[in-house]
């Protein structure tokens, strides 16, 4: 994937608003009990077809991964996000708020870490030490500065990192906010909703 394509994705992440509707996927079930989400009406020979309810960004993340789809009032430009919950973060004598956000594109896709765009919580200029570890996979270093409030990893790792959130159970962010120099711990963020809407955005992207 190109880095001008990453730096795409990356600007639609920071442009996300609260303005984007809910939206719901099909979880369809085959005869022999595949499963897969899709945005379309699972197919004729579907053994089972449940509606998924997924979130959009005018509520407020909780203890649910969401699927966001924002449409740019000026360009009419689509882009679909994978949002986590917040966790929180200790930073010194503070609890700061940040989140995982996958964004997926036309064949491209990218993940960052952002923290709430307001207020004094941010990331510090040293990324050294700072990334995430999903499950027992090796900890994924953060490598990129986006801007105060969003980091981001490499082309090789967010690939490595989206595949490995399909199937996680646990996932930890070792972060370092502005001005202090220790490298915290999150809590492990809560997975559920985060295949059910990861796949959404990827149906999402795919129709664009």
């Amino acid at each position: 994937m190109s880095r001008s394509r990453v730096r795409v994705l990356a600007a639609a992440a920071l442009a996300l608003s609260a303005a984007a509707p809910a939206w719901a996927i099909n979880k369809c079930t085959a005869a022999d009990g595949k499963v897969t989400y899709q945005e379309a009406q699972c197919p004729g020979v579907s053994k089972a077809t449940d509606e998924v309810k997924t979130w959009g960004a005018g509520s407020r993340p909780g203890e649910r991964w969401e699927f966001i789809r924002q449409q740019d009032e000026m360009t009419g430009t689509v882009a679909c996000f994978a949002g986590s919950p917040y966790t929180y973060v200790m930073a010194s004598r503070n609890a700061v708020a940040a989140r995982v956000l996958v964004t997926f594109g036309k064949g491209a896709r990218a993940v960052t870490v952002r923290t709430i765009d307001v207020g004094g919580d941010l990331f510090h200029n040293d990324l050294s030490g700072m990334g995430i570890k999903v499950d027992a996979n090796e900890f994924l270093p953060i490598t990129r500065s986006i801007n105060q409030h969003a980091v981001g990893f490499s082309s090789v790792a967010q690939d490595q990192l989206i595949d490995q959130l399909n199937g996680a159970r646990s996932i930890k962010l070792r972060l370092r906010f502005w001005p202090y120099d220790t490298l915290r711990d999150s809590d492990a963020l809560s997975t559920d909703g985060m295949k059910q809407s990861l796949a959404a955005a990827q149906a999402c992207a795919a129709r664009l």
